[in-house]
């Protein structure tokens, strides 16, 4: 059977190395150091462990053949605590101490017998991977990487227990050592393979993680959770297709919100943040469903509203507008009462119009319903020429 440990704690070593440089990697690049380097900690131990438990076969030391299995159980562990994290769970670090400590004090039993001593091993490894495939299950989607990490560690605990057994019945005598080599070496090989799945699972995971984040970012505006200025402009360029195509209506609205700058100087930046939000929050309310609204610029923000003729946008302008002129933001210095300009333009065929001559005739419709008083809604079209606030 040394064939088989060796070989397997080679396999170990190196794919322990390999990923510990690749989660290395991963921790220069992503944005969240704490937790990718949760990976880097676990790679790291199972490879000095792995390293340890193969000198040992060498030096015939018991001490390091014993701390290297130490380590491994603990790098095990690590995988539950990662999982955790991956998963968006807090993260037990008393119950993982309390994990490795019970694993120190179940292999310190068991020394004196190699059966017991066996058996412990393979408890403390294929433990954490029964436990994290829970984690996973319970709170992960079912994404691709989440099924390739659960398969990986459910294919290393069947490995583990099946070396266990043949181990187990090689001590007793039960088989020989020539049914018994082959048969453990499928083992060995079946662990290492669902602990390569297994991390190929996981470091998709958080590079698929860290994708959607910067898609987030890149679509999203940080503050108010409204879309981008980006994301809108590639929005209208869709949703200008269908209309010229299959002669779909089409509306666009261009807010401002009245008298920002004077917020911003008179109750600080703070306070204009608040107004922004506040805004956002009543916008997204009360279009849900029928729009889709983006800040595109400090106090500017525009409303993409599909399938809507020029009346009926001009009307959800109209609920927009009394919304937010009903709202009151109360401040240490008294309350501030928020008001918006809005311009609606709806998209037209004869001339054909490109998203930005839609998005022009929107502003200029904004533009006029300022200077006309602000509070009010405006038309780019002659009629209805205005509604007053």
């Amino acid at each position: 059977m040394t064939f088989d440990l060796v070989t397997f704690n080679i396999a170990i070593l190196c794919l322990a190395l390999a990923f510990g440089f690749a989660w290395f990697v991963l921790w220069r690049i992503f944005a969240h150091p704490h937790e990718i380097g949760g990976w880097v900690v676990c790679s790291v131990l199972i490879a000095i462990g792995a390293a340890f438990v193969l000198h040992s076969y060498a030096s015939e030391a018991f001490d390091e053949s014993f701390w290297g299995h130490v380590l491994l159980t603990a790098g095990f562990s690590m995988i539950w605590l990662q999982a955790r994290s991956l998963a968006g769970q807090s993260l037990p670090w008393r119950g993982l101490l309390a994990l490795n400590a019970g694993n120190l004090v179940a292999l310190l039993v068991a020394t004196p017998d190699p059966v017991a001593l066996q058996v412990v091993y393979s408890i403390t490894s294929a433990g954490p991977f029964l436990v994290s495939i829970w984690t996973l299950a319970r709170h992960m989607s079912a994404s691709p990487a989440t099924r390739l990490s659960m398969f990986g560690l459910a294919v290393a605990s069947l490995g583990e227990a099946v070396r266990l057994l043949v181990v187990l019945l090689y001590l007793t005598d039960e088989i020989p050592a020539s049914l018994s080599n082959p048969v453990a070496i499928a083992a060995v090989l079946s662990i290492v393979f669902g602990i390569t799945l297994c991390m190929f699972g996981f470091l998709l995971g958080v590079i698929e993680r860290e994708r959607s984040e910067l898609t987030r970012i890149a679509v999203r505006d940080d503050l108010t959770g409204l879309f981008s200025r980006r994301h809108f402009q590639e929005s209208l360029s869709r949703a200008c297709r269908p209309a010229a195509g299959e002669a779909r209506p089409l509306s666009l609205m261009a807010l401002d919100l009245d008298g920002f700058k004077q917020v911003n100087d008179s109750h600080g930046h703070a306070a204009g943040d608040e107004c922004l939000r506040r805004f956002a929050d009543t916008a997204r309310s009360l279009l849900k469903g029928a729009g889709e609204v983006a800040r595109v610029g400090g106090d500017e923000f525009c409303v993409i509203l599909p399938d809507t003729r020029l009346m009926d946008a001009m009307r959800l302008a109209e609920d927009l507008r009394r919304s937010v002129e009903a709202e009151a933001i109360d401040f240490p210095g008294g309350t501030l009462q928020m008001t918006v300009s809005i311009g609606v333009a709806e998209w037209h065929a004869n001339p054909p119009m490109t998203p930005a001559d839609l998005k022009a005739a929107a502003d200029e419709a904004l533009y006029r319903a300022k200077r006309e008083g602000r509070n009010r809604i405006a038309s780019a079209r002659p009629t209805p020429v205005a509604v007053a606030g």
